[in-house]
């Protein structure tokens, strides 16, 4: 392709006492917390208060207020003294919860209510309610356990998972609902090692990637988080090393299920195209694949062709530039250069087309164009042609000069002697609009399409990733 190459948190939080005793003005929120939360049982803090849970919601104090608790405090103090208690409540976060565990239980430190509190007539807090379901697991809620026992979630992750898991909830009753509240785990490998495997359904995996073993061929991948899918563009050669001719390139897509450690892909073939010309071709199915990532910067793509082929294997893949926004926590960043990787092409000339990946953290920005010989339509495989384009960039630069190369020599999937050869034959610009337009200055100096020029118009191919800025 190119040369370039926790721990559980603590969150159990004994029951206790709240009793509202005097109005306190000009303060804080945990200042009024404090000046106005103290009294009875030991001098504790009290369920209520946590609980019955001011969490963002100053309504639950005045329910509270309302069955006789005589808090004094005016509307303001309540608003702030829930904003306090939103911020400063703890939540779980990157639990530890073993491989196949047949159940971890975790304590919540956020929404704690004891069965001394659930008075015939209080009962403000009622249950607690998933909002957005964990994707690797289930989780179930129990509180109201008894005095100074904490509420508490299981949660159990489903056979063979690993990695990052997230859900929310809240609590919830008819006078009032908590704010959402936002929980993790950290599901560890079968060998108990802390798991870095990343969320596929995230921009941040979209990029270059090869085996360094195999330099001179490789894949370009864009998911696609907002539909739920992967695209995949495979540059590679024939079984038998040679020139242009032999080179192949092939494109793969399939669906993204969050949670789920694998994504299922179909292998499609397109020839009978002519370079930046129609007709426009259609893709044939020739085989299976399934890609994985174990970090932000390794994976693994198996594949096995149904073309009479036979050929099957595995490909060992690195990142070829660094990571940009993929991350294997749920708060995963933006880039608005970044955002701008992905597929692009002519609708004219359907069947061919570049996979972008603009880097700012390696100030590079690396293409792959796939297309075909200038009179291809006719030569089956063989009329296949792919260039990749290299060139720097200052971060925020949206026109950008690149230098052509066509690389040929290879071998699929297999180190080839001498390795493939680089060869520069063009140069060109370029230039994105918006995060939906751009267009390919090319001109071409030497290789199989030595004296062609031109520009292409490109549309991107699906939504622009959250973060794109023209």
């Amino acid at each position: 392709m190119g040369k370039t190459a926790s721990g559980v948190v603590a969150v159990g939080v004994a029951a206790s006492a709240l009793l509202f005793t005097a109005t306190t003005a000009a303060q804080s929120g945990a200042a009024l917390f404090t000046s106005n939360c103290a009294g009875c049982h030991n001098n504790v803090k009290h369920p209520k208060g946590l609980v019955y849970n001011a969490a963002g919601n100053a309504a639950i104090i005045e329910a509270v207020n309302a069955k006789g608790m005589a808090a004094p405090g005016s509307s303001a103090d309540f608003v702030s003294i829930a904003t306090y208690l939103d911020g400063a409540k703890p939540t779980i976060n990157m639990a530890l919860v073993a491989h196949d565990s047949p159940g971890t239980r975790l304590n919540l430190g956020d929404i704690i209510v004891s069965a001394a509190d659930l008075h015939a007539d209080w009962k403000i807090i009622t249950k607690i309610v998933t909002v957005s379901p964990p994707t690797k697991g289930t989780v179930t809620y129990q509180f109201a356990n008894g005095f100074a026992v904490p509420s508490h979630v299981t949660y159990t992750p489903f056979p063979g998972q690993s990695g990052t898991d997230t859900w929310t909830y809240q609590g919830t009753g008819l006078l009032g609902n908590t704010t959402v509240r936002t929980a993790s785990v950290s599901i560890l490998n079968a060998d108990g090692t802390p798991s870095t495997a990343p969320e596929l359904s995230q921009h941040g995996l979209t990029g270059s990637w090869y085996e360094p073993a195999t330099s001179g061929q490789g894949v370009e991948v864009e998911i696609f988080p907002a539909v739920g899918f992967a695209q995949v563009s495979w540059f590679t050669y024939d079984a038998t090393a040679g020139g242009a001719d032999r080179q192949r390139w092939l494109t793969l897509g399939g669906f993204v299920t969050p949670g789920q450690p694998t994504i299922a892909l179909t292998i499609h073939r397109n020839t009978g195209g002519n370079f930046n010309a129609p007709p426009t071709t259609t893709a044939v199915t020739v085989g299976t694949a399934t890609l994985r990532f174990d970090s932000c910067t390794s994976g693994q793509l198996d594949y096995s062709f149904s073309d009479g082929s036979n050929r099957s294997g595995s490909i060992p893949l690195t990142r070829l530039t660094q990571n940009v926004t993929c991350d294997p926590v749920i708060a995963r960043p933006t880039n608005a250069d970044f955002a701008l990787s992905g597929n692009w092409f002519d609708p004219s000339t359907s069947g061919q087309g570049v996979t972008v990946e603009l880097n700012p953290i390696s100030g590079v920005l690396f293409f792959a164009w796939y297309t075909y010989a200038p009179n291809g339509g006719a030569a089956g495989a063989a009329g296949q042609r792919w260039f990749t384009g290299q060139g720097s960039y200052a971060a925020g630069a949206r026109s950008i000069a690149y230098t052509l190369y066509e690389t040929t020599g290879g071998v699929f999937d297999a180190p080839s002697t001498p390795p493939p050869a680089n060869a520069v034959v063009g140069s060109g610009t370029l230039a994105f609009q918006d995060c939906d337009h751009a267009s390919l200055d090319f001109t071409f100096t030497g290789g199989s399409s030595a004296g062609r020029a031109g520009t292409i118009p490109l549309v991107r191919v699906g939504p622009a990733p959250p973060g794109c800025t023209p």
